[in-house]
């Protein structure tokens, strides 16, 4: 089954949280990590600019 953005993007936000702390971590952190880009990353989190 293969994984979906959405998936990604909260596996590496949780990593990141877990590793460097909640306020540490940017949206530019995690679409890093997750392999995506920042608008999709803002979309899946609910952010708007």
């Amino acid at each position: 089954m293969p994984i979906t953005i959405q998936e990604k993007i909260f596996a590496a936000a949780s990593e990141l949280f877990y590793s460097q702390d909640i306020r540490a971590t940017g949206v530019d952190a995690i679409a890093k990590a997750a392999n995506t880009t920042r608008m999709s990353t803002l979309q899946v989190l609910s952010f708007q600019r």
